[in-house]
């Protein structure tokens, strides 16, 4: 569908707030789109050495900032966005699943472009990520998500949906020109979020067998094909491997149907292939991967491997220089940039950092975290939440009872004790900002000393591929390797994710 361009930017601001210092006044203050592919592994995509194409996320990163290293902080829907609106550490944010809500108080994104002046509206694709789920609409004047927890809403025989009556997507058309219609309709310039939720379970794209036949190895009716694949999910059955990579397969032609909605987005904003000047920053990210280990598929939640961390990110737009970054990026810095980028006064903790104007270090040490919370959660051999220390040569994983799994160069205990450290400082003073936390807090993993690692905990388990996660060439259909092992399914309603 063709959406009009949207109409020259009539600009009723104070030049405070729309200026940071050194800009130049005359000129118009950007709009900004953020869109968010949920469940999207970088490692899945060609670009990447995976096999699904969105050529429309490639054009963005030749022509704008691609991080090439960029991975969540947290692998599940609800803490990694509100961590990538606010720049502050997931942890702070407390059990958003539970509550409903984030405990810090940090301003989002929205609130400070609301406040700046700007027009804020949000178009969700998925349940997880409604104001019902995860309270996450704060400053959003505009917020949009369609039939998603409406109780009316009871069409069962779309694929779409799930199987159990739970309607847990949007078509991604559907918000995407819930979308256009705002963007199209305003007057000055905008911060607008899109959140697609194509590619996540139960899989059911509009084309299943683009990459490969999926029907002579799973049931052809998508309901029945998702109960299956549930199952399997939830430990009742193992899947063949024949049909965990079928699953495979129709999760990547769920990606690539991405495509279409990014392209019409881009494109209702004016930002197409030779349209001329571009005013709209366009930033497309992902909250997390997905895992098709045999041991654990089709899930995200308990896994910190490559597969479930590695994440898109790209900006591009006005004032943006363009090439590959392959510096360690996070969804953290996203609102330090953003914010950046529309002169919005606001400081951030660390670690988050402008991705296009501050200091990021080459050898930067993030950290992702499973499940703070639950000192009872289990992954294979392992009890209790899983670690991740990650930079640009480095991928670790290491569990409580001290064992480790490196992805990639292993980090000797010297380098992990200096990462835990900074990462112990950091998450205290993000918990000091947080006064709504109550209830548990989040273990400071790596407090006690039987969480330093022994020689014989530290397992070198393949090499770091920034191409990919076999480079080109995998075979069609073969499933990413990478996962980790029986951590507990479910999460949501009917065990649907977060």
């Amino acid at each position: 569908m063709s959406h009009p361009r949207p109409p020259a930017r009539a600009l009723l601001f104070v030049a405070a707030l729309a200026c940071a210092p050194g800009c130049e006044r005359s000129r118009p203050p950007p709009s900004v789109l953020l869109v968010s592919l949920d469940t999207v592994s970088a490692l899945h995509l060609e670009a990447f050495g995976g096999r699904a194409s969105i050529p429309t996320l490639d054009r963005l990163g030749e022509t704008g900032r691609l991080f090439t290293a960029a991975t969540t902080p947290w692998p599940e829907t609800g803490p990694a966005h509100w961590s990538a609106m606010t720049g502050v550490l997931p942890e702070a944010h407390g059990q958003v699943w539970l509550r409903k809500d984030s405990a810090s108080t940090a301003p989002t994104l929205a609130e400070l472009a609301a406040a700046g002046g700007w027009a804020t509206g949000a178009f969700i694709g998925g349940y997880t990520l409604t104001r019902e789920e995860s309270g996450i609409d704060r400053g959003f004047q505009t917020w949009d998500q369609g039939h998603l927890m409406d109780p009316a809403y009871t069409e069962t025989s779309d694929p779409q949906t799930s199987a159990k009556g739970l309607f847990v997507r949007r078509r991604a058309g559907e918000v995407v020109d819930s979308a256009l219609a705002w963007t199209g309709s305003q007057t000055g310039p905008y911060f607008s979020f899109v959140h697609l939720f194509n590619a996540h379970f139960p899989y059911a794209p509009d084309a299943p067998e683009r990459f490969g036949p999926v029907s002579s190895t799973l049931p052809a009716d998508p309901l029945a094909r998702e109960e299956r694949l549930r199952a399997a999910r939830d430990g009742v059955l193992q899947l063949t491997p024949d049909e965990l990579q079928a699953a495979a397969l129709l999760y990547e032609a769920g990606i690539a149907e991405l495509d279409a909605a990014l392209e019409a987005l881009v494109e209702g904003v004016g930002c197409a292939p030779g349209a001329g000047a571009c005013d709209v920053i366009i930033v497309v990210m992902a909250d997390h991967g997905e895992s098709f280990a045999p041991e654990y598929p089709f899930n995200h939640r308990g896994a910190l491997t490559p597969e479930v961390l590695r994440v898109p990110l790209v900006i591009a737009g006005p004032g943006v220089e363009a090439g590959p970054d392959p510096r360690a990026a996070s969804l953290l810095d996203l609102a330090p940039t953003i914010a950046g980028q529309l002169g919005l006064a606001q400081q951030y903790p660390a670690p988050a950092v402008d991705l296009l104007n501050g200091t990021l270090p080459g050898d930067r040490v993030l950290v992702a975290r499973t499940n703070p919370f639950d000192a009872e959660q289990a992954f294979g051999a392992h009890r209790g939440p899983s670690l991740a220390l990650l930079s640009s040569d480095h991928h670790s994983v290491l569990w409580a009872d001290g064992s480790a799994v490196h992805h990639g160069a292993p980090m000797d205990q010297a380098e992990i004790d200096a990462a835990l450290g900074v990462y112990r400082t950091q998450l205290a003073d993000a918990l000091e900002r947080s006064p709504k936390m109550g209830g548990p807090m989040p273990q400071p993993f790596g407090s006690k000393p039987s969480h330093r690692l022994t020689p014989t905990g530290m397992v070198r388990v393949g090499p770091m591929r920034g191409s990919g996660p076999q480079g080109r060439g995998r075979p069609p259909g073969s499933p990413v390797p990478g996962g980790g092992g029986g951590a507990p399914p479910g999460g949501g309603p009917s065990g649907a994710q977060r």
